[in-house]
């Protein structure tokens, strides 16, 4: 609907943006050249639009992690993730062609466990397959995954803790495997990787499929991680001595998402999006799952166009992260970034924040001093970025929130926003306005 009177546009809209806002007496150092500083008001205004939507960001490499993650997530609006680990076994270096008594005792799996993020009250089974393929030392991606053997070949039930620590699964590899590797080793038929590899190229970690959401850390760098050979010598004492064949030599996680039946059955590829009016006002920051956050301020220009207007005088966008199931131990990530973007989500530039430097606005997670319900919340100054906008000095684009995370912090980075119509958890964009009469 247009109106004929510029001063009565002007004046309808600041009505219609200052509903539940007050005015004080504000920054005399906005608009004092303009008009008396004894006729100029800050009004603070949390009423302006705020659009979220949910869309899918890059592949991310999984290969530099010292762990490999295994189990599964599932959530209604989210989707089915699933986890599971690759490794390769390393050759080392030993003298049992020289122990013309040595014995062969067992072969032994030994992995620690991780830290695990979910429901760890439900033990779960872990299955151990061959590969068929080998693991490289190349950079492998969250999508990637190299062949292994239909059929497990050892499987365990193990009680994962929510700490991390000194706790290991240990699976006994069958007898007959065991003195075939150890007579090869004695005969020197495996004398380096290539000839190990002939034999068994590493293993594939998969934890069965269980109603609990859980996801578990195999601490696959570990010092203590390996296959270990146990043996004796035929002497008096039978003295005992262990061979430890490092998991070493390229390990990584597959780590994919199944939205089907899930409102973001849409994001197909980078350019789609799903709006937080489809996901029950709310939008999602869930690195391993791939998603992150599309904002926008469709009407912030029209705040120029006020003929009362002075000047910005500072802008918040507060986010505030949806309350989360209490089984799940995962805290929310510890800083959050935004960059500025287009209609195919790519990255275009960082946001300003006026100081020059290379880095882009971010926001830390904390707790509002006046908060008494203690609700954690991200706090982004955006006062550099909508003054430049409203300069007409940047174009107003969308943003993209995402988290600054690590491989390592994958599994515990999932993120639920309220939206600006969330009854519960409000986003909202805070202004700080000078106008004069």
């Amino acid at each position: 609907m247009f109106i004929t009177s510029f001063r009565a546009r002007t004046t309808a809209f600041l009505g219609l943006l200052l509903i539940g806002t007050s005015c004080q007496q504000g920054d005399l150092d906005v608009g004092q050249q303009i008009i008396s500083p004894l006729e100029l008001a800050i009004t603070p205004i949390d009423t302006f639009r705020v659009d979220a939507a949910t869309v899918l960001t890059d592949t991310f490499a999984t290969s530099a992690d010292s762990s490999v993650l295994v189990g599964q997530w599932t959530d209604a609006l989210t989707g089915r993730t699933s986890a599971l680990g690759f490794s390769a076994v390393s050759y080392v270096s030993h003298d049992l062609p020289d122990r013309t008594g040595a014995r062969f005792d067992s072969l032994v799996l030994v992995l620690p466990l991780g830290t695990a993020y979910g429901d760890t009250t439900t033990p779960t089974t872990l299955r151990v397959h061959r590969l068929t393929e080998t693991v490289d030392t190349k950079t492998y991606y969250n999508l990637d995954a190299v062949g292994y053997e239909v059929s497990s070949f050892l499987v365990k039930t193990v009680q994962p803790r929510p700490g991390s620590g000194s706790r290991q699964v240990r699976l006994k590899l069958p007898d007959a495997y065991g003195q075939s590797l150890f007579a090869a080793l004695r005969s020197r038929t495996i004398s380096d990787n290539e000839t190990f590899h002939n034999l068994l190229k590493g293993f594939a970690f998969v934890a069965d499929p269980t109603s609990a959401n859980l996801l578990l850390k195999l601490a696959i760098s570990s010092g203590s991680a390996g296959l270990v050979l146990y043996y004796h010598e035929n002497d008096l004492n039978q003295t005992r001595s262990t061979l430890r064949f490092p998991l070493e030599g390229g390990h990584f996680s597959q780590i994919v998402t199944s939205r089907s039946g899930t409102p973001l059955v849409a994001l197909t590829d980078r350019s789609r999006s799903v709006a937080s009016s489809q996901t029950e006002r709310t939008s999602f920051v869930i690195p391993a799952a791939m998603l992150q956050t599309r904002l926008s301020f469709p009407s912030i220009g029209q705040l120029a166009l006020l003929e009362t207007f002075r000047g910005l005088n500072r802008a918040e966008l507060i986010v505030e992260p949806v309350g989360q199931n209490p089984r799940s131990n995962a805290a929310p990530p510890a800083q959050l970034v935004l960059f500025q973007t287009n209609s195919q989500n790519e990255r275009l530039a960082i946001v300003p924040d006026g100081t020059g430097g290379s880095s882009t606005v971010g926001a830390t997670y904390s707790y509002s001093l006046t908060d008494l319900e203690q609700q954690g919340q991200y706090v982004f100054d955006l006062t550099y970025y909508l003054n430049e906008i409203l300069s007409n000095r940047l174009t107003n684009r969308p943003l993209l929130l995402t988290a600054v995370t690590s491989a390592a912090r994958l599994p515990q980075e999932r993120l639920t926003l309220g939206d600006n119509s969330n009854g519960t958890y409000r986003m909202r964009l805070k202004l700080y306005a000078t106008f004069g009469k």
